[in-house]
């Protein structure tokens, strides 16, 4: 049940994994020079996916990933220009001091361990697929959790999630 895909177009790549993913909404952390800044969005502005080294598996398989990964400028137009406000917000110092209390070294897994925590929940580190788990669920609503540079999805998450879907559709 392989599906191909054009790895050029980040659109397209993106528009499948939203497409397959379990979540209804995002929750994206962004940085200033001083804080570090939660938003709830609909979608990922697809401006802000680049196309990253590839990731490599246990059995040492390569894959091209698409990451969040928005520029300065782009991170800057969209806090002065949107019309959303941050849900939440912490310094960067309590967010280094938050890695260093819990040994946490990838800024990815304290954002949505603080995240998480703040909606009353017990964080766990997951593995789950994105098709499977979500993040955190609150009230019905599923988020995905996503900070800067994380990476979205590769090659072969995406594949294993549309085979899964194809089954869950197949008579």
């Amino acid at each position: 049940m392989n599906f191909t895909l054009n790895w050029s177009d980040k659109k397209t790549i993106y528009n499948e994994y939203n497409f397959l993913n379990c979540a209804d909404f995002y929750i994206i952390g962004i940085t200033t020079k001083t804080d570090v800044l939660a938003y709830i969005v609909k979608t990922i502005n697809t401006d802000w996916l680049k196309f990253d080294k590839t990731s490599t598996n246990s059995k040492g398989v390569s894959y091209k990933k698409l990451t969040l990964r928005p520029s300065q400028k782009q991170i800057t137009e969209f806090i002065n220009n949107s019309t959303l406000t941050p849900f939440f917000r912490i310094s960067l110092i309590d967010f280094t001091n938050e890695k260093q209390k819990f040994h946490i070294s990838n800024n990815g897994e304290i954002f949505e361990k603080i995240i998480v925590e703040n909606f009353n929940q017990q964080w766990r580190r997951t593995n789950e697929p994105f098709d499977i788990e979500p993040d955190l669920k609150v009230n019905n609503i599923n988020f995905q959790i996503k900070f800067m540079r994380a990476e979205i999805c590769n090659e072969s998450n995406l594949q294993n999630a549309y085979n899964r879907y194809m089954k869950k559709i197949s008579p």
